[in-house]
């Protein structure tokens, strides 16, 4: 998934801001190798410009909040959806429903911020993925 954004934003003429990067949006070909698909809100972008603005499109909870503020999308805005979709793959929740033990409900990047602000990464790491992942990798992805 990273390498097709990357050849969207960096490698494709204009450049393609996707707008809507989410698992449902995230294809496998036959050798179950990612691919970017449903394009429906993405936008073309010349490489020499730094955004574009629109009227804010994509899926509550992935959508970037400067491109919420501002309207102004670019590959930083695909780049958050990526990240967003990181982070439901890491804690196996979506992006606004958290807290399965707890029976919370908000935005899991504010969940995630905490956490990690107090150094409790070993909370937000799925407990099917603990035994088969290392905290430390998971620590500095969620640092960037």
């Amino acid at each position: 998934m990273a390498r097709g954004l990357l050849y969207l934003h960096e490698q494709f003429d204009p450049k393609i801001i996707h707008r809507d990067v989410k698992a449902a949006n995230i294809l496998l070909d036959d050798f179950c190798e990612a691919i970017v698909g449903d394009f429906g809100l993405a936008k073309l972008l010349d490489h020499r410009d730094s955004h574009v603005t629109t009227a804010v499109r994509g899926t509550v909870g992935h959508i970037a909040p400067e491109y919420l503020s501002t309207g102004q999308s670019s590959e930083k805005t695909d780049v958050f959806g990526f990240g967003i979709l990181l982070l439901e793959l890491i804690t196996d929740q979506r992006a606004l429903e958290f807290g399965k033990v707890s029976n919370q409900k908000g935005a899991m990047l504010d969940w995630v911020k905490k956490i990690h602000r107090e150094n409790r990464v070993d909370l937000i790491v799925d407990k099917d993925l603990e035994n088969k992942v290392s905290e430390i990798p998971i620590f500095w992805l969620l640092v960037v």
